[in-house]
This record gives structure tokens, C-alpha cells and sequence, in this order.
């Protein structure tokens, strides 16, 4: 495919993907905690209050490899999940 081809179906993919019907928009509370699997998942953060509390903490799982689909469509090769 050439480059323009690309750039118009990648325009075309993320707009689909941006949609509302595909899009999670959380109101946050005090106490709420949030995951999401980056394997499957596209994620931002919304502006919010610079001097609002917040603790971020980030975590990786070990998945069975058999259940758990790269990035590209193939199912994962590594013995310990997704590869760094």
C-alpha cells in the first residue's frame, strides 16, 4: 500500500475506533480505580485540576499466552505475557 493509501486508512480506522459508540469517558470519584488492558485498548487522559490529589500506579500481569492477542492480531509468544 502506499503512503498515502495508509495515512487515509489509518484516518479512517481512528476515526471509527474514536467514535462514541466505542468511547469510555469515566467521572471520577473519590476511591474510583480504573484498569484497562493496553493489548486491546486506546487510552488518554482528559485535562484535569493541576492541584487536585492524584496517585497514579501502574501494574503489568502475567497473561496466559494462548488467550491474549498482540498488538498486530497474533496471539503472544511470550512465557510471561505481553513483551516489554
Amino acid at each position: 500500500m502506499d503512503t498515502a493509501s495508509g495515512l487515509a486508512l489509518l484516518d479512517e480506522v481512528y476515526e471509527s475506533a474514536t467514535s462514541d459508540e466505542f468511547v469510555y469517558a469515566h467521572q471520577w470519584q473519590v476511591g474510583d480505580l480504573v484498569l484497562w488492558d493496553n493489548g486491546f485498548t486506546m487510552h488518554r487522559r482528559t485535562p484535569f485540576d493541576p492541584s487536585a490529589r492524584r496517585l497514579m500506579k501502574r501494574m503489568t500481569m502475567k497473561l496466559d499466552r494462548h488467550h491474549h492477542v498482540m498488538p498486530d492480531g497474533r496471539l503472544a509468544q511470550s512465557e510471561i505475557g505481553m513483551p516489554i
